[in-house]
């Protein structure tokens, strides 16, 4: 669903004062989507405001474990690293409904969990979206990165489940991709 006016959305651990910070900016007419981390209230919940009403989507991706409990699953942070760019590393963008393997990048293992990334996309034909899951694992049925019209570039933040294939970009209405990892757990 399209925004109507300009706005954003801002989300917190429920029961604590409203943040000034944004998670997502939009113009009207806009469907956005971004990935961030956020707190819970000590019950598990947490707070959403759009300032315009725009209506809001939000999708669970993972949770972090307390230090005292955890076994593993650390995050390693990484000087950003490029893992793709299909403006140089093929001739053509990606088709309409194509999906990409992108392999981990040196310096992340094999056995990664999962890996932190920003997407972004240029010079897409056409309004669509970005979807990223672990390799060879399906797409799934949320998006991490949309576009509103041709020849937009967009970026987003993920975390996104690997495998020692790496991971698979899937773009609705084509165009060119690039992604940097910036950590792995």
């Amino acid at each position: 669903i399209a925004t109507m006016s300009a706005g954003y959305v801002s989300i917190w651990p429920e029961g604590a004062a409203v943040p000034t910070a944004s998670v997502l900016n939009h113009w009207p007419g806009e469907v956005r989507a971004n990935g961030t981390i956020v707190g819970l209230s000590a019950t598990g919940t947490l707070a959403v405001l759009s300032l315009t009403g725009a209506p809001v989507i939000i999708d669970v991706t993972g949770w972090f474990v307390p230090e005292a409990t955890a076994t593993g699953g650390r995050f390693v942070p990484l000087t950003p690293t490029r893992a793709v760019d299909t403006r140089t590393s093929r001739s053509t963008p990606l088709a309409a409904g194509e999906t990409i393997t992108v392999p981990l990048p040196p310096g992340v293992p094999l056995d990664a969990a999962a890996v932190a990334i920003t997407v972004t996309t240029t010079g897409a034909p056409a309004p669509g979206y970005l979807s990223v899951a672990p390799g060879g694992t399906g797409r799934p049925p949320t998006s991490v990165l949309n576009v509103d019209r041709a020849g937009q570039t967009r970026a987003a933040g993920a975390i996104v489940g690997a495998t020692p294939a790496g991971i698979d970009v899937y773009s609705l209405s084509g165009g060119h991709v690039v992604v940097d990892v910036t950590g792995w757990f």
